[in-house]
């Protein structure tokens, strides 16, 4: 791919013990990067770049452009393996051999957080100033002091024609034609706490795209965090990616729906044993699980977003849903937030349709992020659209608390006779154990779900026992076993919903202690 140019050694050259054969270690690191990385870059560190092993012997193969061409590459690892070690070593390779070579370049270092894009150019600038090797074997490329650069800030550095600059979702790449852009971390414990979060920083990756010369190459550093975050998104653009693929497989390399050539590597292989001894041993690894808990240690050292024993709702038990049941007793289940804050949860509602054979038909299932006001105007125009399809609402349900009582209020003080609503007492509740309830109805088949309903499919792919944000539509859908209201079963088909006896004179009951006296007699009767 380079030329090396003829060059004329000096008497001078002050070459750091046990170095013999200057031309060999130039073109060692010039074309080999773990030799640069293991050997190189090493030298003189107590610590940093110590601890590497075969594992990253293969990475750096699997990194190298002229042994792996696929320019688009994806690197998950555990914590602790040397992810951003690795990554700072590729472009230390690649200032040396722009400056050997008198090539110019340009190419971006991205992070979530911008401080950490600043550590690592920082980092990747005093290795190339102080490294005895690269000064020894480049002294006539290299910078020797921050003065030789043109330019040398926090957030950029220019020397020969070579430029490196740093951005993060806050801070954007600035410029056009880079030649290539590493992506270090950019999800994190703060980007990723909810579903929106994670979907801003897939978009400030997407828009990198615009900053990237034709032939452009990009590497992705990771950890897995939520099913549907970064990572997820690249392995599979549906984010359906099975990761028990990657459980307990050092090394391994595939290619990925999205075109991205991959390497995963856990903390464990496939004995069980720690791949990187001695940075992640036994007594580390133990300690991480046992105060971390089985879901982060699970994400963040065995590549699984939701380790199998946390799971709650499998995703094969949401079924299809082909058409609707022609005998049905319709109700709609609110989750009310009440406020519109960037850091709020979201308002949902759900339709769910009992049939006959007590089966949860989910025909709606959406979120919005409204006032109490714009939430009632939703919860109108939903029983208008059912209504207008033939499909009466029965009951309308919020639960009891504020914003669900002023809609209670509100409604009997403006159009009771619109639509009937039921205020559900969560009775000590958690919203976890609400949610928990759906797991028996989904492992006997009874909940069906019309295809498209993706925002309902996320949350609950991606729910977990102690997960307490971005469940917000799963919550409503749990609601609606507190208004389960089953059909009686008819010969003929009947359009209008057939409320069970035991169940009209229950709602009666119900709905006389709890609405502390909205509805008379007359307006209860009237239900059914």
């Amino acid at each position: 791919m380079y030329s090396t140019p003829d060059v004329a050694y000096t008497q001078n050259l002050d070459v750091p013990a046990p170095l013999k054969d200057v031309k060999f270690w130039r073109e060692k690191t010039l074309t080999d990067l773990w030799f640069t990385a293991s050997n190189v870059l090493s030298h003189g560190e107590k610590e940093e770049y110590r601890d590497l092993n075969w594992v990253h012997c293969a990475l750096a193969d699997f990194l190298d452009l002229d042994k792996n061409p696929i320019p688009q590459k994806l690197i998950v690892m555990s914590r602790d393996l040397l992810k951003s070690t690795m990554s700072r070593a590729f472009i230390t390779q690649w200032f040396i051999k722009k400056a050997y070579y008198g090539l110019p370049g340009k190419i971006g270092i991205y992070c979530g957080i911008y401080e950490l894009a600043e550590d690592n150019l920082d980092r990747i600038m005093k290795k190339i100033l102080t490294n005895e090797i690269i000064q020894s074997v480049f002294h006539k490329w290299m910078p020797h002091k921050n003065s030789d650069f043109g330019t040398k800030r926090k957030e950029r550095i220019r020397f020969n024609g070579i430029e490196i600059e740093i951005g993060s979702p806050e801070r954007p790449l600035t410029g056009w034609h880079f030649e290539g852009v590493v992506n270090d971390n950019l999800n994190n414990e703060i980007n990723t706490s909810t579903f929106e979060q994670c979907q801003k920083i897939n978009k400030r990756w997407r828009q990198q795209e615009s900053v990237l010369s034709k032939e452009a190459w990009e590497f992705v550093w990771e950890t897995t965090w939520e099913p549907y975050d970064l990572s997820a998104v690249i392995l599979d653009p549906d984010c359906k990616f099975d990761y028990g693929r990657l459980y307990r497989k050092p090394a391994y390399t595939f290619v990925s729906k999205t075109g991205y050539h991959v390497f995963t590597c856990p903390a464990r292989d496939e004995k069980g044993d720690p791949v990187c001894p001695k940075k992640c041993d036994d007594a580390y690894l133990k300690r991480k699980r046992d105060k971390q808990g089985p879901y982060i240690y699970s994400r963040m050292y065995e590549l699984r977003p939701i380790p199998d024993e946390e799971l709650v709702l499998q995703k094969k038990w949401l079924l299809p849903m082909e058409e609707l049941p022609y005998n049905f007793i319709r109700n709609i289940s609110v989750d009310c937030a009440g406020t519109t804050r960037e850091e709020s949860s979201f308002s949902a509602i759900s339709i769910c349709d009992w049939d006959e054979l007590g089966r949860m038909n989910i025909p709606f299932a959406d979120k919005r992020k409204l006032t109490p006001m714009e939430l009632y105007n939703w919860i109108c125009e939903v029983v208008a659209w059912s209504e207008s399809m033939g499909r009466p609402v029965t009951f309308v349900g919020v639960e009891k608390e504020k914003y669900g009582i002023f809609l209670a209020s509100y409604h009997e003080t403006t159009s009771p006779q619109a639509f009937n609503i039921w205020l559900i007492d969560i009775r000590g509740r958690t919203k976890n154990s609400r949610i928990q309830a759906l797991a028996p109805y989904g492992e006997q088949g009874k909940i069906l779900v019309q295809r498209g309903l993706r925002k309902f499919e996320d949350e609950w792919e991606a729910y977990h026992k102690d997960k307490k944000r971005g469940v917000d539509i799963l919550d409503s859908v749990a609601y609606h076993l507190d208004m389960k209201v089953v059909p009686e079963k008819l010969e003929k088909r009947a359009w209008v919903p057939n409320v069970p006896e035991d169940a009209r004179a229950q709602f009666r009951r119900e709905m006389e202690m709890v609405r502390g006296g909205h509805l008379d007699r007359k307006q209860i009767n009237a239900v059914f």
